[in-house]
């Protein structure tokens, strides 16, 4: 049976995994998705959805902690895709963030959303966490990484969406918990590159 020590023993410890997330019990009351008048079971697929692919959040997590009330790790899954990298049958790259949903009629379909699907974009942004997290470990503040993606995803959370204005807000807010630290926010940024490409902090 597969489970984490399984997991664990067929694939060790490396720098970059493969994770397979599936859905719990919830997507049992979604209902047709198909369906104009499924608002509710509608709202609810998109908004696990939503939160599960934020690359904000995937950022903070490594492939076991995303284990939560909606999602459980397919452990089968990400030990067969593992080995299908180790044999050279495919490369860690052609595993990019990828939605399927299961439909009675059509079986299973891919969701494309702006925060998934392995785009320009999306390595992007991954690349520029990357390099946020890493200048802020080089200064000795990491945890100072993670005040920032508590803050971003809940200015993000309110009514009002993540508009030019909240943008703002958090900005303001962020600039506050840098200087705490005995950091320049500007000079911070114009090191790294600036903002650009940081998921969250656009409207493209």
């Amino acid at each position: 049976m597969a489970n984490p020590i399984a997991w664990r023993w067929g694939v060790g410890f490396r720098e970059k995994e493969i994770i397979v997330r599936r859905s719990r019990k919830w997507t049992q009351t979604v209902g047709d998705f198909f369906k104009e008048d499924n608002e509710e079971g509608n709202q609810l697929l998109q908004e696990n959805v939503r939160k599960a692919v934020e690359p904000m959040w995937m950022a903070e997590k490594t492939g076991y902690l995303m284990l939560n009330k909606e999602w459980d790790l397919d452990w089968r899954a990400m030990v067969q895709a593992t080995k299908l990298v180790d044999r050279k049958t495919m490369d860690l790259s052609d595993f990019q963030t990828t939605i399927y949903a299961w439909h009675a009629d059509y079986e299973w379909m891919v969701i494309k959303t702006a925060k998934a699907g392995g785009s320009a974009k999306e390595e992007q942004g991954r690349q520029k966490i990357v390099a946020f997290k890493e200048a802020l470990t080089a200064l000795g503040k990491e945890s100072l990484f993670f005040r920032w993606i508590e803050l971003v995803q809940f200015e993000s959370s309110g009514p009002e969406g993540f508009g030019p204005e909240q943008q703002k807000k958090a900005m303001v807010k962020a600039k506050e918990l840098f200087e705490a630290q005995g950091i320049d926010f500007d000079a911070f940024w114009e090191k790294i590159g600036g903002m650009d490409g940081m998921p969250g902090m656009d409207q493209d």
